[in-house]
């Protein structure tokens, strides 16, 4: 009894630290949302739909840098506070501020000179790729003041500080449509800026929440730390990439599915494609969820890691308690409305747009739990020092799902059904493995951990 009241109080904790995390990527998620949604306003409002499709893939293709980055940064910044030492914590302050300014410098080459090409190598035709650079490079040119709040919210949530990322996504969230709208449609007598108005406006949101993380920071006790950005030294560096390189290699390899998935769909149909986009949002929800779970699982594990606790264990279990009963009723939830959805982004009823989207979220939504035992699993094996386990992971459950994209999609003739099928045979073989070694972990003694984080 007393087992189970622990356990139940460990989940209990972990919901606590993963509710701003869940309400953060929500709203960010939102954001996206009503894009989408004003992109379908557009003319040739599917043409349009088509084009975000082809550039979401490369703006998530190229911000596997930061999420990456990000990773490491919130897993060392919580087993220097489970420590309880505050110049770590300063330090990788400092070196969070260097580092996304680092990463955004890469990306803003990579895909300001490239936007296009990248585009087009997926599959785009015509002049799709051109007019996806139009939104593209805006967006990258903007994209400091994200990475800075993506790499600053990963050093808040090590500190344990999960409210100011919230309040900050909420601040440019709000902002998002007030300057999207005007500066896509056009105000009095200034003409519109179409879809890349949708990048200038989620630019100036990210500033405006940017600036608020600044604001709150002004009487943080680590702020000598935060006017000083520094690269990080060569131990806590190598850290950082033990930590957050296998991470970037996750990342990259889900990112590797969802390049071969839109390339494969781009070959089939392009209104698959837009079909991807107009669904995109909506199972982001269950995914963002997801994530957030993982994120407050691979804190709590790294504090107990940090304080040479056995509760390791059972906080990850907590965390996955709670990632698998939240997806589950997310998947059933859009599944059942499956039919209604497109229309929230302008799909016309009983169009082959809306019957694509619609056959796509019924396919694809009822595996999120099979996700959310994955990444879970993922992200706790990182904290207790097995990022290479995690790695391996994701390499055969990726490999898995191009394999049975193609297969479906192309030998059986499933078409883009086939292609979307993949994606969840993948998590299937994910979550089983993950389960696996979870059971192995289990009889692995604790004290093992730190001398291999």
């Amino acid at each position: 009894m007393k087992q189970g009241m622990s356990l139940g109080r460990s989940v209990a904790a972990t919901a606590a630290l993963a509710a701003p995390m869940v309400g953060r990527g929500v709203l960010s998620i939102s954001t996206l949302t009503v894009d989408t949604i004003m992109v379908g306003w557009l003319p040739d409002s599917s043409q349009a739909l088509t084009v975000m499709g082809y550039a979401a893939v490369v703006v998530a293709g190229l911000y596997v840098v930061v999420e990456g980055l990000a990773v490491g940064i919130s897993a060392l910044t919580a087993k220097a506070a489970g420590a309880r030492d505050e110049d770590a914590v300063g330090a990788r302050a400092s070196e969070t501020i260097a580092l996304s300014s680092i990463a955004w410098l890469i990306v803003l080459l990579a895909g300001g000179l490239g936007a296009s090409t990248f585009v087009a190598w997926l599959g785009g035709q015509g002049g799709e790729p051109a007019h996806a650079a139009e939104y593209l490079r805006p967006r990258f040119i903007f994209a400091l003041a994200d990475f800075l709040l993506l790499g600053g919210f990963a050093w808040l949530r090590g500190t344990g500080d999960t409210r100011t990322p919230l309040l900050a996504s909420l601040v440019a969230t709000a902002a998002n449509p007030v300057f999207s709208y005007p500066l896509m449609f056009g105000w009095g007598s200034t003409p519109g800026l179409g879809l890349a108005g949708a990048a200038y406006g989620t630019g100036i949101a990210q500033i405006l929440g940017l600036l608020y993380v600044a604001f709150r920071l002004r009487r943080n006790r680590y702020r000598s730390y935060l006017l000083r950005p520094r690269p990080p030294k060569r131990r806590h560096g190598l850290a950082l990439l033990a930590i957050g390189g296998p991470s970037v290699l996750n990342v990259l390899l889900v990112q590797a599915y969802g390049v071969g998935q839109i390339a494969m769909l781009a070959r089939l149909d392009a209104i698959a494609v837009a079909a991807t986009a107009v669904g995109r949002p909506v199972l982001m929800l269950g995914v963002v969820a997801g994530v957030g779970f993982a994120r407050a699982t691979m804190l709590t594990v790294s504090r107990q890691v940090g304080a040479r606790s056995e509760r390791a264990h059972q906080m990850r279990t907590a965390g996955l308690i709670l990632a698998f009963a939240s997806l589950s009723v997310v998947g059933l939830a859009v599944a059942a409305s499956a039919s209604h959805l497109p229309g929230i982004f302008g799909v016309p009823p009983n169009s082959p747009l809306a019957r694509l989207a619609t056959l796509r979220l019924w396919l694809v939504a009822p595996s999120l739990p099979l996700f959310a035992v994955a990444i879970v699993m993922q992200a706790s094996l990182a904290a207790l020092g097995r990022p290479r386990a995690s790695l391996l992971l994701n390499l055969t459950g990726t490999a898995t799902q191009l394999f049975a994209s193609y297969a479906l999609g192309y030998w059986l003739g499933w078409g883009a059904a086939g292609v979307w099928l993949g994606g969840p045979t993948g998590y299937l073989l994910r979550a089983a493995a993950a389960w696996q070694l979870h059971r192995r972990l289990t009889l692995t003694r604790i004290a093992a951990y730190p001398a291999k984080f």
